[in-house]
């Protein structure tokens, strides 16, 4: 087994920060998390959890089970698809998709992919649960 699949095989889920009033709309009914990949989400699977952590108070507040994910540089798509269900109203998803994180307009030689997760089972945590490392901006794994 290589290192990489032996890696891979540790991970559980991850665990992703959010501003404290985005974080929120998860406990409100929104289920789809969008988030710009370029590659940072490969190791997710359907069935891993995610922590929801808001940037905020400096706290993870909740989780839910990845259900679907998926990448796609359709974000007109994605909207269509999933408008209802996005964390993002439809004028933070276009200001988001404007700001894509490929460096500026004259570098930019594709599309902006997002990763797209169907969360289930949401769920607030009672007390919310302090991070004993550093939060990155992206994400960190989860390892069992």
């Amino acid at each position: 087994m290589s290192t990489l699949n032996a890696l891979e095989e540790k991970i559980k889920g991850a665990i992703c920060p959010l501003p404290g009033p985005l974080a929120r709309r998860f406990f409100e009914g929104k289920d789809v998390l969008v988030k710009f990949a370029g590659g940072r989400y490969r190791f997710l699977r359907k069935g891993h959890t995610l922590q929801l952590y808001d940037s905020d108070i400096r706290r993870i507040v909740g989780d839910g089970q990845i259900v679907d994910i998926f990448s796609t540089d359709d974000l007109d798509s994605v909207w269509e698809k999933y408008s209802n269900r996005i964390f993002l109203t439809k004028k933070e998803f276009q200001s988001y998709s404007k700001h894509a994180p490929w460096g500026t307009r004259k570098w930019r030689t594709r599309k902006p992919s997002v990763s797209v997760f169907v969360l289930d089972k949401i769920r607030l945590y009672q007390e919310p649960t302090r991070l004993n490392r550093r939060m990155t901006p992206n994400l960190l794994y989860i390892r069992g």
